[in-house]
């Protein structure tokens, strides 16, 4: 008979997540992302991780659902993570799967396979609705151990 595996951070433990010094990694990149303007969900929030052990991202959004209508992710085969150079990352997850209510707000997470050298660059994530035409997309999303996407200063007047 197979065993519960554990909770909290023995799970982590025990599905490699963590472990021999290295650990799931996480960045705040709410002011480094964009959006298109009028989207249905608006993003109020986003950090993302890197688990290298495990050689996988995530990008967690908290999102607000401007529209007056419910939006669901379309799940897994609906979402894309592409890098500006063309890389795309397989995405393994969405989640949650339930309706996001009007004016309502909720943690929207994608999970996706990442190696070190795919991860070069910025990346648009995309999310399509299920059942619907509504997407959201975010541009900018870097992960933790890139480096900081360049922004362009003006020099300092004499």
């Amino acid at each position: 008979m197979e065993g519960q595996r554990p909770e909290g951070l023995m799970g982590l433990f025990d599905a490699g997540l963590v472990g021999r010094g290295r650990g799931v990694e996480v960045r705040n990149i709410t002011a480094d992302i964009t959006q298109r303007p009028g989207e249905t969900l608006k993003v109020q929030e986003a950090h993302s991780y890197r688990a290298p052990n495990a050689e996988q991202v995530a990008v967690e959004l908290l999102v607000e659902n401007k529209s007056n209508r419910p939006w669901t992710a379309e799940g897994a085969e609906g979402a894309e993570l592409v890098c500006t150079e063309g890389v795309r990352l397989r995405v393994l997850h969405v989640w949650p799967s339930e309706p996001l209510l009007p004016g309502k707000k909720r943690q929207l997470t994608v999970v996706a396979e990442a190696t070190e050298d795919q991860l070069r660059g910025t990346f648009l994530l995309r999310l399509g609705e299920a059942n619907g035409p509504r997407t959201i997309t975010v541009r900018g999303v870097v992960f933790p151990g890139q480096d900081a996407p360049t922004h362009i200063q003006q020099p300092d007047n004499p």
